[in-house]
């Protein structure tokens, strides 16, 4: 008997879901990717026992005949790839035909769809991959698709599955990476008849933002714009002060598909680096729209991975994006003590008193048709009117409903924005628009007087009818930052000798993970040499760490090294490590100092490319207006 045979269709059907159906989530992905590729405007989808028992998504897409909806359960049957050629310019989101047969092949499904020019639509009943029955269906043009029991034949499978908390978690992830994708369609989840995401719909990033994260989120994000040949970056990045422990915050998006790529999220960390606490995280949701050609989504089974013929290109445009985004925000935080006058506790709650080109401002009530904006909302409004989507439909009012000629105000103006209707926006992606504002100078501190010191630790200083308070060793700290950047950049940092040589011990494997570095570490003034067989001997250091305790500086900086993983850009981590370390001889906090160490400190920190935070994230200076203490001490109201 021949050792290699055929799988039976119904095995082999199950064994290709498996590569496509991870979990409810999985369903949910695919269904919705076929929807927005129908060109569906509104998208519903429901579950139950967090998909596990019922996913129904419902959408008013293109449909099917019953002939297609047929075919559609079939393997490898799509309408979207023709020939060989077409796999090298993907403009769709599902192509493979892969996933409603895979689908249907560990669920019970039925698929009702319908044709605008049809009078009657189709109904196909499925059951492990088999149709059970196909008949007429009155509904509504579009598709609707029916997914029950999910691996209710592969019982194998279910030990996999979390628990359903889980995986409606993943659920609701998949619907709002969705929704992030094309803020054009109106994306809505319910979970056990609970509404659990519902979008507008009005091609407005930003209201998809505030919909799924909510508006505090959102009104502390900022525009990014970027064209670069064939290449167009667009899309949100929060303030610094935004930030999280985890990156599932760190969104990308290719021509309209949610993917991940790590030289896109080193790019963004690169931008970030310095403005964050040390190991947390920033908010993004960055666009990019490139030729289809230039992308390659085949690299993982559900699409997930993308490969760009120009990585390195693509991964510093969205860098050089980003960076101009947010150079441009100057932001001092303050502190809010509104409360306090009127007798409330004293709520010590960071504010940002930001003065960004394109800050996000929101008009989220009207009353009698006039605009409620906080202060300073309406001039950054304005600034942002260049990146509203435009609909030859929309033409004459932007989407929060205020025309932008003569500033007259719809009659779906009376209702909140994120419930406006999107249904009168026409099919396909609005086109976005953008008006150069030009260069913005680079923001700075002002010219600031030192006053004195509190506490040994924060210097007190005046300008600009402002008080601001200096945090002396992050403000010192910053100040070496950049002073060492520079010489790293010029290449004026060379080799000390050390009269003592350093000996560290390592494992066998954290030598062999150091040996690939020795060479480049050299060209930075670390020479490190193998010593025995399992000990390296540290010969001369950064000469920029003259001057600290170079013995323990030189232990921790090998095992910080071999402990991580480093496979992308070592040489800018490398550089960054030895900036970090020689920041140690910093001023610190106890230290007292005189006003003319002081005055010095501010006039230093005054001349930075980013004087607002300290290499780890934390800010240097804090700011209160004479309006904001004179508010405080009853000398005016309101």
């Amino acid at each position: 008997m021949s050792a290699i045979h055929v799988l039976d269709p119904g095995l082999s059907n199950r064994i290709a879901a498996g590569e496509v159906v991870e979990r409810p989530a999985s369903v949910v992905k695919e269904l919705i990717e076929n929807s927005i590729d129908a060109g569906a405007r509104h998208i519903q989808v429901s579950i139950e026992e967090a998909g596990m028992k019922v996913i129904r998504v419902l959408d008013d897409g293109a449909g099917m005949d019953r002939e297609d909806a047929q075919l559609a359960l079939r393997r490898h049957a799509t309408s979207k790839i023709a020939s060989e050629r077409d796999l090298f310019r993907i403009r769709t989101l599902g192509f493979r035909g892969e996933a409603l047969p895979s689908i249907a092949a560990v669920s019970r499904l039925v698929l009702k769809t319908r044709r605008r020019e049809d009078e009657a639509g189709t109904e196909v009943q499925s059951e492990g991959g088999t149709i059970l029955k196909v008949s007429d269906a009155g509904m509504a043009p579009g598709t609707d698709v029916l997914v029950k029991d999910l691996f209710f034949n592969t019982p194998a499978r279910l030990k996999y599955i979390k628990s359903l908390h889980t995986e409606s978690a993943h659920v609701t992830d998949a619907v709002s990476r969705a929704a992030l994708a094309h803020p054009e369609v109106a994306l809505a989840l319910s979970g056990n008849g609970r509404s659990l995401v519902s979008t507008p719909g009005d091609g407005r990033l930003i209201h998809a933002v505030a919909a799924l994260y909510g508006r505090e989120l959102a009104e502390r994000c900022i525009a990014v714009e970027e064209t670069a040949l064939d290449l167009r970056v667009w899309g949100l990045a929060a303030l610094p002060e935004i930030n999280r422990a985890g990156r599932s915050q760190i969104m990308f998006f290719v021509n309209g598909r949610p993917v991940r790529n790590p030289a896109l999220t080193q790019a963004v960390l690169a931008v970030y680096g310095g403005r964050l606490p040390i190991h947390r995280n920033p908010v993004v949701f960055i666009h990019l729209n490139l030729d289809p050609s230039l992308v390659d989504p085949n690299v993982h089974p559900a699409k997930l991975d993308v490969r760009f013929s120009e990585e390195k290109d693509v991964a510093r445009t969205v860098e050089s994006a980003l960076r101009r985004a947010l150079d441009r925000v100057r932001a001092i935080p303050g502190m809010d003590l509104s409360r306090t006058a009127a007798g409330g506790g004293r709520t010590a709650r960071p504010s940002t008193e930001a003065i960004p080109e394109r800050q996000v401002s929101f008009d989220w009530t009207r009353t009698g048709g006039e605009r409620r904006t906080s202060s300073g909302a309406l001039a950054r409004e304005r600034a942002l009117e260049a990146y509203r989507p435009i609909t030859e439909e929309a033409a004459g009012a932007d989407a929060t409903g205020v025309s932008q000629e003569g500033g007259e105000v719809r009659d779906d103006a009376e209702r909140p924005i994120l419930e406006a209707a999107s249904a009168d926006l026409k099919k396909g992606r609005p086109e976005w628009t953008n008006e150069e504002t030009g260069p913005s100078e680079r923001p700075r501190v002002p010219e600031l007087r030192a006053v004195a010191q509190v506490l040994n630790l924060y210097i007190v200083a005046e300008a600009e009818e402002s008080i601001f308070l200096i945090d002396q060793h992050a403000a010192h700290e910053k100040i070496l930052y950049e002073r060492f950047s520079r010489q790293m950049s010029r290449q004026e940092v060379g080799p000390m000798p050390l009269f003592v040589p350093v000996t560290v011990e390592l494992s066998v494997a954290e030598l062999h993970r150091l040996k690939p570095f020795l060479e480049m570490m050299r060209e930075y003034g670390l020479t490190i040499e193998p010593f025995g067989a399992n000990t390296v001997v540290v010969r001369t250091v950064p000469d920029i760490w003259d001057g600290l305790d170079v013995a323990a500086l030189t232990r921790e900086f090998v095992t910080d090294w071999v402990e991580e993983r480093v496979e992308r850009d070592p040489r800018s981590r490398l550089e960054q490590t030895i900036i970090t370390r020689a920041c140690r001889g910093a001023v610190k906090a106890g230290q007292a100092l005189s006003i003319p160490e002081m005055q010095a400190l501010c006039d230093q920190l005054r001349e930075l490319d980013n004087p607002f935070s300290c290499p780890h994230g934390r800010p240097t200076i804090l700011q209160w207006t004479r309006r904001e203490l004179d508010k405080q001490f009853q000398r005016i109201q309101g």
